[in-house]
């Protein structure tokens, strides 16, 4: 392993201090319950990791992202993908831990009595009160954050060694410094087609007929159709679905459940916020403010009044704490738990959930019930008539498109002794473009164009579709597409025109005919453009965005050296030349050593890092329970 460590030194040299602090805040989270005790989450090598160590981490990876982002939490929450970072987490945690072992490290003392300290825990002294509600925070018990502060400050010496065999040299910043640091004047010219259309002459006849037929796929035309159509749609037979009473019967039988009002209750609340930097202390102290505040409440306080003095539920706060009614599935699941146990008017016990503690007042209670028969009577025969009327609309359909092939006349006069009325496509139309509310509907007429009567099915619809004319695709003759195929003809010839005259200036510099790109630009009276102070770090723009352009510019050495290559970015040509270097002064360099040696440090510890753990995937046996993967929830 040491000889893997020596490897990488000669790629990179940083310490991997970041991912020491995402171990340490990944390592600790919230219990989501014993129902997922015996399942395995992950498996690495020989070890497992329960079901219940993954959710105790996305629990807690999910309240810093919740503080992190506050009321914004649920725009971006599907885009976290909270159970592939912890998978990955947990993965590389073991493999670090076993590597750890592997090597000889061993936890000190110390690093476990810092790392407990880090915690903030014991700033004033052990508190047994404030230790107790971290845990209940953490949802572990002492042996279990104990165990797991072990487990992280091994990981944590990990990565010391990690520093020692990564970390940036004063020089080797100082050479980093000065190459990104170092300012390029550029001169440049463009070579722009569009100015050399007018230069472009009309092709020949012979010339233009060859171009074609190299090209004249391009101008092959779409396939196109024009119809008639008559439309069976469902909701123009609701009315015809006969409903019997025993039909209503049995819906209502087997649909109960559809007609249960369900359970609510009316309520209102006191919140008490966690802060975005709350500690376990801070926390601890605000659940003991809430607690007297719900002592005040259950002793008959008016409550409208205290929400008013301790709510932080602004929203709610101006109406006295109103939830208003609400059913299951509405609220916070803690919340709505605690309100719903009360079955009453009441009040709650203290109420924690991910952003806060909550007392509930519960001001009336409805118990679930079933609709009778005669209040959804009206309703249940409306819902029947909705699921068959599509199977009536088909079936009319296929009687209609019978009588009318028997018939063997066009689709509008067939419909006027029906007495139903049909529609048509004011003209030729693609695959795109269709009737109005019909999307769809041309693409599939003309898959079939080759039958002239046709049922169509779209969406819950059946329509049927009676061609009236049928263009299928073609490559039209030359003299109907002259104009197009010489304005292609031109772009083209202006493109080589301009390609031709940025070769030739570039010849020109290898020749020593030209020597600096101002020469260049008068020889053709051609505009010179410059871009200065031009740097390896700092945002670039346009032209200089393009790698190849950026590689030439910054591995120039020595200025107005010549152009070495033609660059076509955006269909445009370009010549460049750097006309100065200004090297970053000793002193400038001097003051941002410190600063940029750690942020270089940082950079290559997580690309050494993350080198490692690869090559211990490569090596591991790795199981992953792939319903974490496919829920996100």
């Amino acid at each position: 392993m040491l000889q893997i460590f020596h490897n990488y030194k000669r790629s990179f040299f940083l310490v991997f201090v970041i991912a020491t602090v995402s171990f340490v805040m990944t390592g600790f989270g919230l219990n989501m319950g014993s129902s997922r005790n015996n399942q395995v989450a992950v498996t690495v090598n020989d070890h497992e990791v329960s079901i219940e160590d993954f959710y105790r981490q996305r629990k807690n990876l999910e309240q810093r992202y919740r503080r992190m982002f506050g009321d914004n939490y649920d725009q971006f929450a599907a885009s976290l993908n909270l159970n592939q970072q912890i998978i990955d987490q947990l993965i590389a945690d073991e493999l670090i831990k076993e590597e750890a072992t592997e090597i000889g490290l061993v936890p000190s003392k110390l690093a476990i009595q810092n790392l407990l300290m880090s915690t903030g825990l014991f700033d004033n002294g052990y508190d047994a009160n404030t230790y107790r509600a971290f845990l209940r925070q953490m949802g572990m018990t002492a042996g279990q954050f104990e165990s797991q502060a072990r487990e992280t400050a091994l990981v944590g010496q990990f990565s010391e060694l990690l520093t020692d065999f990564s970390y940036a040299s004063k020089n080797e910043t100082r050479s980093i410094l000065e190459i990104n640091e170092t300012k390029f004047d550029v001169d440049y010219l463009e070579f722009d087609p569009s100015e050399f259309v007018a230069q472009v002459e009309d092709p020949k006849d012979d010339e233009l007929q060859s171009f074609y037929e190299e090209n004249a796929t391009d101008y092959e035309t779409e396939p196109e159709v024009s119809y008639y159509y008559v439309v069976f749609d469902p909701k123009n037979y609701l009315e015809k679905v006969e409903v019997l009473p025993e039909d209503v019967e049995v819906y209502y039988a087997d649909n109960e459940s559809k007609f249960r009002t369900p359970e609510k209750i009316k309520a209102r609340h006191i919140q008490f916020t966690f802060g975005k930097e709350d500690d376990p202390k801070a926390m601890a102290s605000l659940k003991e403010k809430a607690e007297g505040v719900l002592q005040k409440a259950v002793a008959g306080e008016d409550f409208e009044g205290l929400v008013a003095q301790y709510s932080d539920d602004f929203v709610s706060k101006a109406n006295g704490g109103d939830l208003g009614w609400f059913e299951r599935g509405t609220q916070n699941p803690a919340l709505e738990e605690a309100a719903f146990k009360l079955k009453g008017p009441g009040i709650s016990e203290l109420v924690e959930t991910d952003y806060g503690y909550h007392i509930v007042k519960v001001e009336d209670y409805q118990e679930p019930a079933v609709k009778d028969l005669d209040q959804v009577k009206a309703e249940i025969e409306q819902t029947i008539r909705k699921e068959q009327a599509p199977a009536y609309a088909v079936a009319d359909a296929y009687d209609m498109y019978d009588q009318w092939t028997k018939k063997a006349v066009p689709l509008d006069q067939f419909a006027v002794t029906k007495n139903i009325t049909t529609g048509v496509t004011p003209e030729l139309m693609s695959a795109g473009k269709d009737p109005e509310g019909y999307r769809g509907l041309t693409a599939k007429v003309i898959k079939d164009a080759d039958i002239s009567e046709q049922l169509v099915e779209l969406g819950d619809k059946t329509i049927l579709v009676g061609i009236k004319e049928y263009a299928p695709s073609e490559i039209p003759q030359i003299d109907f597409v002259k104009a197009k195929v010489v304005e292609a003809w031109k772009r083209i010839k202006s493109k080589e025109l301009a390609r031709n005259q940025a070769d030739a200036i570039l010849n020109s510099f290898l020749s020593g005919e030209i020597k600096t790109m101002k020469e260049a630009a008068a020889s053709i009276k051609a505009t010179l453009q410059t871009q200065s102070e031009l740097t390896r770090t700092k945002g670039r723009t346009g032209v200089f965005t393009d790698p190849e352009v950026s590689k030439e510019i910054f591995r120039t050495y020595n200025e107005n050296s010549m152009p070495e290559s033609v660059h076509d970015v955006n269909g445009k040509f370009y010549l460049f030349q750097v006309s100065k270097i200004i090297a970053p002064k000793p002193e400038d360099i001097d003051s941002k050593i410190a600063s940029t040696r750690e942020q270089e440090s940082a950079r290559a510890g997580r690309l050494l890092f993350a080198s490692v753990i690869n090559t211990l995937k490569a090596k591991a046996e790795i199981d992953v329970n792939q319903s974490l993967l496919t829920s996100q929830f």
